[in-house]
C-alpha cells in the first residue's frame, strides 16, 4: 500500500447470505448499513473514504453496469496496480471496478470465461466499497460501501456447484500479484481441515506475508459449537449480527461458534459484523495485518446477546461486535509478524513438511531449529487457557506495542469470573515514544476450593490511559455508547481502553482433540497435488513451475502435454499450475492416476477437491536468480540487470520476437551512443540497438550485399540474445514442453545485437574485430561472444583476444564460449586470461521418454515429441535389417516395421529426424534412437516425426541385450514430460571443448561451467519436423553448445555488474570463479559424458552459481596494465603486446620484470613439477568486498601426492577493499610422477564465506599447437 495514502482498511466481510437485506440508518445519511452517522464520520473524516486501496473480492459475479460501481470522480487505480478487466457485460471497467477476473473454469457456465453478473457478488461488492446511490423507493436514503473512493477487483471463485478450492487457491495468488491491498472471501470450509490440508490457508498465509489484510467468513454452522471456519489466526475471521432494535445486537442463530478444531488455543470467531456489512477500521497504512486486526478486536463492544436473547459468549461473538470510530486510534496494538506464526505452528504438533506448505513460498524451515511457541502464548488480542486439576493455573506472555500518543501511562483493570483469579504483571505501562514495545504476563489460576467441573468462564482485562479512566471506567462494557454522537470522537475527551478477551475452560480432565476429516477418494473427480521440491531449490525460486506440474500431470494421464492447450477436453484437466501459494497442481483425476501418482518420488500428497459453499524458461530458476529466490535473490538486489547494456555478437536476430519486448524498460542510459539499422519501430528500449558487420565477409562469400540488415532466420543470434537477455515470455514452450516463462538471465538489461557470423557460412575475423572496436565505444557493459577459434590463435591475432582486451581496459565484461570440439583435449577456444571461458553442461530439466521392455524393466530417454496415443500398448520391438542405424529406405517396408517399435543406432547416413520421417513412411509405430557412445550419458532430444525415444549407448545396450534374451521382444514407450530435479546433474557435455590452453598453459581454462544443454530460448522459426502445437512453440526452441552456455554467464554478469557497479571485470569474474560449485544436486562431483568425475581441465572451476557470486567475500583483481608483463612472460615480442594494449602507450618488456604465467593474480592456480627442485612458490593478493571486519583462514584441499602450504595462513582485514597477499608453497610427497594432473582447492574460510581456488597440477608440461579461423560455436 501507498505509504503516502490515508487509507481506509476494510476488515469485514460479508456474510453472502443472499437473503439478508442491505440496511440503511434511519436518518438517511450517507453512512454503510450498520454503521452509525457519527461512527463513519469519524472514519471517513481519517480515511478519505479509502481512497487508493485496492479490495479484491471472491465471489460468484458482479454485475459490473449496477449503479454501485459508477466512477464518478473516483481517481484512477495506484500506479502499482497489475490486475485485468473480462467481463461479458455491455459495462466495462473503470476507475471503480478496476479488475474482473474469472477462475471457474472447470465449473464454467456455457457462456465461456468471462466473469459473469452474479447477484451474490455484486451484493458484496457494493457493500465493500460501492458508490453513494440514492434509493429508488420514495425515501431518498442514500446508501454507499464502506468505503466508496476504494477501488475494487473482482475474482470470480463461485459457480453453481459452489466454490471450488482450485479456483480460490488460483485466484489468491492472482490478486496478491495484481497488487490488492485487502482480500475480503465471504466464503470458507465448514469440514475443519487441519491447516496444513487446507490450501486457502496457506494462501491466505502468503497474502499476510505480503502486507495484504485478509478477513473471512466464520461460517453458517451456527449455533453448533466448534463450527467456526477459517480458524487461522492470521486471518479476521468475522461472524454475523443482526439488529434486533436501534440499539440492541444479536449473533446471528446462523452464525458459525468456536472454539476453533485447529488453532489449539486462539479465540475463533475474532469479531462481530452487523448483518452482511462491511466495517471501515483503521486510517494507518503503514500498519500490519496483525496491528489492524488488534485495533479491530480490542475496541470491539461487548454488549451482545446470542439468538435466545442471553449473553453472547465469546465463542459466539469473539471480541464483541466492531465500534469503527474507535479503532481508528485504539491506543495500543497486539502485533504479530509472520515470522511470528511459525513457532506456533512448530507447537501446533504439525511436520517441517506440514509447516512448510503452509508457509509457502517462504523459505524452508525446520522447526527442530527453532524453540516452539504455545498457542496461548502466540500474541492475539485474545487469550484462551484450559485449567484442570493438574494444571490449576497457566500463565501467559503479551507485548503491546503503543500506537497512540508518544508519552502515555496504562493501567490494567480486570474483571473476573467466581472460581478464578486473573493477576497481570506489571500492572502499568509505561510509554514515552509511538512504536515503544511493553510486555506483561496475565495467570489465570483456579481459586482454592471452588468446584471443579466442565464449563466456559470469561474474564477480561483492559489497559486503561491513567488520564481518563476515572470518568469512563464504567463504559468498558458499552464502548459503544460513547461513539454515539454525531460529531467525530475527540481522543482528547475519550479514555482509551484496550480490552483483552480471556476464555477459561474449566474442565474435569485435559482433554486435547484434533478435528480430521476424512474423505472418500473414489468420490471425487478434482485433485489437488502437492509436489515435493527438490531439496537444493529456494521454492521461491519457480517462476515457471507450471512447465514441470504439466509434465507431471501429463506422465500418468493419457494425454500429452500440448493437449492441454489444444483440445477443450484435455484443458480441463490441468485446471490450474500454482507458483506462490503451493507447490503443485489441480488436476482432474481418476482413482488409478492418484494411485499412480502416489508411487512417484515427486508427489506429496493428493487431495480430493472441496466444494465451499458461498460465504528460462528453466535455467534462471535453477540458477537461484529469481526476485522471490528467498529474501536475498540475485534478480531482488539487482533489479534483474537494470540499466546494464549487454553486446551480443552473433549471426542476426529476429526484431519483433515476444522475447524482445520492451513493455516495462526504461530507456537505455545516457553514455549509449549506438544505432539500429532497423527502421525507428523495430528498436526499442530492450533491443536498443542492432548493426550488420559484413564489409569484409561480403568480399568473401556470395549472397551477402549492400545493404544488409542483422536480421537472420537462422536460430542462432535470437536464441543467445534471449537467453541473455530476453524479456518475460509467458507460456513459452518447445512441442508443449517446458511449459513456462521463458526470459534471460538479465530480463531487464538493454540488447545491442551486433551481427558478423552469416548462418552457415561464418564469421569473419576482420568483421568481428570491427564489432567489437565499435561496441566498446558506443556503451556496452558487457560482450558476450558464442564464438570462437578452435584452432587456437596468439592473442596478437585473433580478435576476439584483442577486442576483449580493449573492452576489459574500459571496465566491460567479456564472456565467451570454450567451443564444441571435446572431450578431446586441448581444444578450449577464447583462451586469453582477460575473457571468462565457459564451457556447457546440463540442468537438471530432461524431457522423459521411457522404453518399457517386456520384462518390465523401465529405461529413461528423451524426446520433445510426446504423444499420447501410444500409450499402454506393448509392440514388437524390431532392429533395423540393413546395419542398424536405420539408413536404408529399401529395409524399412511394412512388412518389417509396421506397427512395431524399431531400434535403431545414431550414426548413420540420416539424422534421428529423418530416420523417423522414414520409420514413419513404413509404417512403423515407433522408435527408440541408440546415441553414439562418445555421447555417453548426455541426450540432445528431437521433435521427432513419430513417437520415438532417445536412449544413451549404455542404455540401449541394455535394451539390445533383452531383445537377444527372447524370440519375442516387446516394448512400449511411456512420455513423462518435462521433470525437474534430475540429482545427477550438471554433467558437463562431451562436445564441451576440454583445456589445457594452448596459449597459456599457466593459466587454468575453461574458467566456469554453464547451463548449455538443452536449453529453450526465442527462435525465428522453429527446427523439426512437427508442427508446433502452438504459435509461442513456435517462437522458441531446444539448442545446445557453449554458445548457449555463454550468454548465461554474460547475463549473469550484467546482474552482478548492476548489483556492484565499482567492481571490475577481474573482479566480476573472480566472483563467477570462486563461488562456483564442485558437486552435482547429489552431493558427488560434477560428472564428466562419461560418468567420471570431471576434472578442472572439463569443467574449469566448476558449475557457476549466481548467489554466491554476489556476495563472494575476496576477489582476486586485476587491472588491464597488470597483464603486461605476463605478456611479456609469455615472449610475446614488443610489437606484439603493443598490438594486444592497444590503444595504452606503447610498452618495452625491457624495461619491466616480467611474471610467470603462474603468478598473474587469477582466481585458479595453473602449476608445473616436471623439473628439480620440485618446489613451487605461487603469489596471489585477494581484496575484501565483503565485512570490513573479517578473517579468512586458509583451508586446502589435495591428494595425498602433494603437499601444499599457505603463508600467512590467516588473512585479517579492518576496511572493505583492503588487499592482502598470501604465497601457495606446492611440493610432491616423495618422488614425483612422470606425468599425468592431480588437483585440489585452496579455500579461504570466513564464517560467512568461502573463497575457493582450483589448484592444478601438472607433472609434464601441456603440447603447445599455433592456429587460426573462427566460427560460432553452436
Amino acid at each position: 500500500m501507498d505509504p503516502t495514502k490515508v487509507a481506509l482498511m476494510l476488515v469485514l466481510c460479508s456474510k453472502l447470505l443472499a437473503a439478508i437485506p442491505l440496511h440503511d440508518d434511519d436518518d438517511n445519511t450517507l453512512a454503510p448499513p450498520g454503521m452509525q452517522g457519527g461512527q463513519y464520520d469519524a472514519v471517513s473524516s481519517t480515511s478519505n473514504m479509502g481512497e487508493g486501496v485496492v479490495i479484491g473480492v471472491l465471489d460468484d459475479g458482479i454485475d459490473a453496469g449496477h449503479p454501485s460501481f459508477g466512477d464518478d470522480g473516483m481517481p484512477p487505480p495506484p500506479a502499482r496496480w497489475r490486475g485485468r478487466c473480462k467481463h461479458t457485460g455491455v459495462a466495462a471497467c473503470n476507475n471503480k471496478l478496476v479488475g474482473a477476473r474469472e477462475f471457474t473454469r472447470h465449473l464454467r457456465h456455457p457462456a465461456g470465461r468471462a466473469v459473469r453478473a452474479g447477484t451474490h457478488g455484486t451484493h458484496a461488492s457494493s457493500v465493500a466499497a460501492g458508490t453513494p446511490v440514492r434509493r429508488d423507493d420514495g425515501g431518498g436514503a442514500v446508501v454507499s460501501g464502506v468505503a466508496p473512493r476504494a477501488h475494487l477487483a473482482f475474482y470470480q471463485v463461485c459457480a453453481a456447484a459452489g466454490c471450488s478450492r482450485g479456483p480460490i487457491m488460483h485466484a489468491v495468488e492472482s490478486a496478491l500479484a495484481d497488487g490488492v491491498d485487502v482480500l475480503s472471501m465471504s466464503l470458507g470450509d465448514d469440514d475443519g481441515f487441519g491447516f496444513h490440508e487446507d490450501p486457502v490457508v496457506a494462501a491466505t498465509f502468503s497474502a499476510v506475508t505480503r502486507g495484504v489484510f485478509v478477513c473471512a467468513a466464520a461460517g453458517n454452522k451456527g449455533p453448533a459449537a466448534g463450527s467456526v471456519a477459517n480458524d487461522a489466526p492470521w486471518i479476521l475471521t468475522v461472524g454475523a449480527s443482526s439488529r434486533s432494535s436501534a440499539h440492541s445486537t444479536n449473533v446471528a442463530a446462523f452464525s458459525s461458534r468456536g472454539p476453533s478444531r485447529n488453532n489449539g488455543g486462539v479465540l475463533k470467531p475474532d469479531i462481530l459484523g452487523p448483518g452482511v456489512d462491511i466495517l471501515a477500521a483503521s486510517a494507518h497504512p503503514t500498519w500490519s495485518p496483525a496491528a489492524i486486526k488488534s485495533a479491530i478486536m480490542t475496541t470491539a463492544d461487548t454488549s451482545v446477546t446470542d439468538e435466545a436473547g442471553a449473553p453472547a459468549s465469546y465463542f459466539a461473538m469473539g471480541a464483541g461486535l466492531v465500534n469503527p470510530a474507535k479503532a481508528t486510534d485504539p491506543g495500543l496494538v497486539y502485533d504479530i509478524s509472520p515470522e511470528e506464526y511459525i513457532p506456533y505452528l512448530c507447537g501446533l504438533g504439525y511436520t517441517d513438511d506440514q509447516v512448510n506448505r503452509i508457509i509457502y513460498p517462504a523459505p524452508a524451515v525446520r522447526c527442530a531449529e527453532m524453540e516452539s511457541t504455545e498457542a496461548k502464548d502466540l500474541n492475539t488480542p485474545s487469550i484462551m487457557v484450559a485449567l484442570t486439576a493438574e494444571r490449576p493455573a497457566v500463565t501467559v506472555r503479551r507485548t503491546v506495542t503503543n500506537v497512540g500518543a508518544a508519552r502515555s501511562v496504562y493501567r490494567v483493570d480486570v474483571s473476573e469470573p467466581e472460581g478464578v483469579s486473573v493477576t497481570v504483571i506489571p500492572g502499568e505501562l509505561q510509554f514515552d515514544d509511538v512504536n515503544q514495545r511493553a510486555s506483561f504476563t496475565v495467570t489465570v489460576e483456579r481459586a482454592p476450593g471452588s468446584a471443579l467441573a466442565s464449563q466456559v468462564l470469561s474474564a477480561q482485562i483492559a489497559w486503561v490511559s491513567e488520564e481518563h479512566v476515572a470518568r469512563t471506567r464504567h463504559n468498558r462494557f458499552h464502548l459503544g455508547s460513547v461513539c454515539s454522537s454525531m460529531d467525530p470522537p475527540n481522543p482528547m475527551r475519550l479514555p482509551v481502553l484496550l480490552p483483552i478477551r480471556i476464555a477459561v475452560f474449566l474442565l474435569a480432565s485435559l482433554l486435547v482433540t484434533t478435528a480430521v476429516a476424512h474423505h472418500d477418494l473414489g468420490l471425487h473427480k478434482n485433485y489437488l497435488i502437492i509436489v515435493r521440491t527438490p531439496y537444493e531449490y529456494d521454492r521461491n525460486l519457480f517462476k515457471d513451475v507450471s512447465s514441470w506440474h504439466a509434465s507431471l500431470l501429463a506422465s500418468v494421464c493419457d494425454m500429452a502435454e500440448e493437449e492441454l492447450d489444444k483440445d477443450p477436453s484435455a484443458m480441463a484437466r490441468l485446471i490450474y499450475s500454482y507458483r506462490h501459494v503451493v507447490n503443485g497442481f489441480a488436476a482432474r483425476l481418476t482413482e488409478e492416476e492418484v494411485r499412480d501418482m502416489a508411487t512417484r518420488d515427486w508427489f506429496v500428497k493428493a487431495m480430493p477437491e472441496k466444494t465451499y459453499r458461498l460465504m528460462t524458461t528453466h535455467t534462471p530458476q535453477m540458477l537461484a536468480l529469481t526476485s522471490e529466490a528467498s529474501h536475498g535473490g540475485l534478480w531482488k538486489r539487482s533489479n534483474m540487470g537494470e540499466g546494464i547494456i549487454i553486446g551480443v555478437l552473433d549471426d542476426g536476430i529476429r526484431p519483433g520476437h515476444p522475447s524482445f519486448d520492451a513493455t516495462g524498460m526504461k530507456p537505455p542510459p545516457a553514455r549509449w551512443k549506438g544505432r539500429c539499422d532497423f527502421n525507428s519501430s523495430v528498436c526499442n528500449n530492450k533491443l536498443i540497438g542492432a548493426r550488420s558487420f559484413y564489409e569484409s565477409a561480403k568480399w568473401k562469400w556470395q549472397g551477402i550485399d549492400d545493404p544488409v540488415l542483422p536480421v537472420s532466420e537462422g536460430s542462432h543470434g535470437t536464441h543467445t540474445a534471449s537467453t541473455a537477455a530476453g524479456a518475460f515470455v509467458p507460456g513459452a514452450n518447445v512441442m508443449g514442453n517446458g511449459l513456462g516463462t521463458a526470459s534471460g538471465m538479465a530480463p531487464r538489461a538493454h540488447i545491442a545485437l551486433y551481427q558478423v557470423c552469416f548462418e552457415d557460412k561464418g564469421c569473419d575475423r576482420d568483421d568481428i574485430l570491427a564489432a567489437l572496436d565499435d561496441a566498446v565505444e558506443e556503451g556496452v557493459d558487457v560482450l558476450s561472444l558464442s564464438l570462437g577459434d578452435d584452432e587456437a590463435g596468439d592473442f596478437a591475432y585473433d580478435p576476439i583476444a584483442l577486442g576483449g582486451y580493449t573492452a576489459i581496459m574500459k571496465g566491460v565484461f567479456v564472456s565467451a564460449a570454450g567451443g564444441n570440439m571435446g572431450p578431446d583435449p586441448a581444444t578450449v577456444a577464447n583462451e586469453a586470461p582477460w575473457l571468462l571461458t565457459v564451457a556447457a553442461a546440463t540442468t537438471d530439466r530432461r524431457f522423459v521418454a521411457s522404453v518399457k521392455l517386456g520384462n518390465g524393466v523401465e529405461l529413461d530417454g528423451e524426446s520433445l515429441f510426446q504423444p499420447k496415443d501410444i500409450l499402454g500398448v506393448h509392440r514388437p520391438l524390431v532392429r533395423d535389417l540393413s546395419d542398424g542405424t536405420c539408413s536404408d529406405e529399401k529395409v524399412l517396408t511394412p512388412e518389417h516395421v509396421g506397427g512395431k517399435i524399431v531400434v535403431c543406432d545414431a550414426g548413420g547416413n540420416l539424422t534421428s529426424l529423418e530416420m523417423g520421417a522414414a520409420l514413419r513412411e513404413g509404417g512403423a509405430a515407433g522408435m527408440v534412437v541408440i546415441t553414439v557412445e562418445e555421447l555417453g550419458s548426455v541426450i540432445q532430444p528431437k521433435a521427432h516425426a513419430l513417437p520415438a525415444s532417445q536412449v544413451t549407448y549404455s542404455t540401449g545396450q541394455k535394451i539390445r541385450a533383452y531383445m537377444n534374451s527372447t524370440n519375442n521382444p516387446t516394448g512400449e514407450l511411456v512420455f513423462k514430460g518435462t521433470m525437474l530435479g534430475n540429482r545427477d546433474s550438471p554433467v558437463v557435455a562431451a562436445f564441451s571443448s576440454r583445456g589445457p590452453s594452448k596459449q597459456n598453459q599457466g593459466i587454468l581454462k575453461p574458467d566456469i561451467t554453464g547451463p548449455g544443454v538443452n536449453i529453450i530460448a526465442g527462435v525465428p522459426k522453429p527446427a523439426g519436423l512437427m508442427t508446433p502445437p502452438n504459435p509461442l512453440a513456435a517462437k522458441f526452441d531446444i539448442l545446445s553448445g557453449t554458445s548457449m552456455a555463454t550468454p548465461h554467464l554474460s547475463g549473469i554478469a550484467a546482474v552482478i555488474k548492476r548489483a556492484h557497479p565499482t567492481w571490475t571485470p577481474a573482479a566480476i569474474k573472480s566472483a563467477l570463479i570462486t563461488t562456483a560449485d564442485t558437486t552435482d544436486r547429489s552431493g558427488k562431483p560434477i560428472a564428466a559424458h562419461n560418468g567420471s568425475p570431471a576434472n578442472l581441465l572439463t569443467v574449469g572451476a566448476g558449475f557457476v552459481n549466481p548467489m554466491k557470486a554476489l556476495r563472494p567475500g575476496l576477489v582476486y583483481n586485476l587491472t588491464a596494465t597488470d597483464y603486461i608483463p605476463y605478456l611479456c612472460g609469455l615472449r610475446y615480442s614488443d610489437a606484439e603486446i603493443n598490438s594486444i594494449i592497444h590503444p595504452l602507450p606503447p610498452v618495452s618488456c625491457a624495461g619491466m620484470p616480467a611474471v610467470e604465467q603462474k603468478d598473474l593474480n587469477y582466481p585458479s592456480i595453473t602449476a608445473f613439477l616436471d623439473q628439480e627442485p620440485y618446489v613451487l612458490n605461487v603469489s596471489r593478493v585477494v581484496t575484501n568486498v565483503g565485512r570490513a571486519k573479517s578473517v579468512y583462514v586458509a583451508k586446502v584441499e589435495v591428494p595425498g601426492e602433494l603437499s601444499v602450504t599457505v603463508t600467512p595462513d590467516t588473512l585479517r582485514f579492518k576496511k572493505v577493499n583492503q588487499a592482502k597477499g598470501f604465497t601457495v608453497t606446492i611440493r610432491p610427497v616423495g618422488a614425483p610422477r612422470k606425468k599425468g594432473i592431480a588437483q585440489g582447492q585452496l579455500k579461504w574460510v570466513s564464517p560467512e564465506n568461502v573463497v575457493s581456488s582450483p589448484i592444478l597440477v601438472s607433472f609434464k608440461k601441456f603440447v603447445q599447437d599455433n592456429s587460426t579461423t573462427a566460427h560460432l560455436k553452436h
